[in-house]
């Protein structure tokens, strides 16, 4: 009677637990409306093309266009085929020189190409050479271009220069009358330069150099017009 009386009670248990649970719906629910997001406002102005702005400017219409064309004596003169010879503490070297107009008439270049006759003691000591070295670099003659003009603001001369050492130089000097005096730079040092025109066919130059080791060679030559 025990055992029945306990299995009637585990029955009466899980009856109460079924009828306690919830009816499930075989209706699907429903599901609730998303809010709707609100619209961005338009941004008007993205609608809006930008005119294309034209390019305004206050300098005058003379100072838009290039300076015009080297005609001055001095370059006039410059211009043709040169040759000559150069005597300095290192020594003497034989020059050619060939100058002619470029780049629209703005600028006058010239092509150098100079060749060691011979070497002194003192250019040895300089370059901190043997006589066996400087005679080997004798057979490997020098060569230089560069590109001149003048200042349009200031009229002082502008130079470029670059060589067969792979040396690159800027200079700006002045020229009064029939001389040209300019102060260079580049990796071997400083140097003054003068040119100097003697009569139509025939130029002086001078130059002083300053090493970065403060070391200084003067020295000067003469040019005469070939062409």
């Amino acid at each position: 009677m025990k055992q029945l009386s306990v299995i009637l009670m585990i029955l009466a248990f899980f009856a109460q637990v079924l009828l306690a649970q919830p009816e499930k719906s075989d209706k699907p629910a429903k599901d609730k409306p998303a809010k709707a997001e609100k619209a961005l406002p338009k941004d008007k102005a993205a609608d809006k093309k930008m005119p294309m702005q034209e390019m305004k400017t206050d300098a005058p219409a003379e100072e838009m266009a290039p300076p015009a064309p080297l005609n001055d004596p001095w370059t006039k003169w410059m211009v043709g085929e040169w040759e000559g010879e150069t005597e300095s503490d290192a020594g003497k070297t034989k020059e050619w020189m060939k100058v002619e107009m470029a780049l629209g008439d703005q600028f006058y270049v010239l092509h150098l190409k100079s060749t060691m006759t011979s070497i002194s003691d003192e250019g040895l000591k300089m370059w901190n050479m043997t006589r066996e070295q400087a005679e080997e670099m004798m057979k490997m003659p020098y060569q230089g271009m560069g590109m001149f003009t003048f200042d349009p603001k200031t009229g002082e001369t502008i130079g470029y220069w670059f060589d067969s050492w792979r040396g690159a130089y800027q200079g700006r000097g002045t020229l009064e009358g029939n001389k040209e005096t300019s102060n260079w730079s580049g990796p071997m040092g400083t140097s003054v330069r003068t040119t100097e025109k003697i009569n139509e066919n025939e130029m002086r130059m001078t130059f002083k150099e300053t090493m970065l080791d403060g070391k200084v060679a003067e020295g000067s030559g003469t040019m005469r017009r070939k062409k």
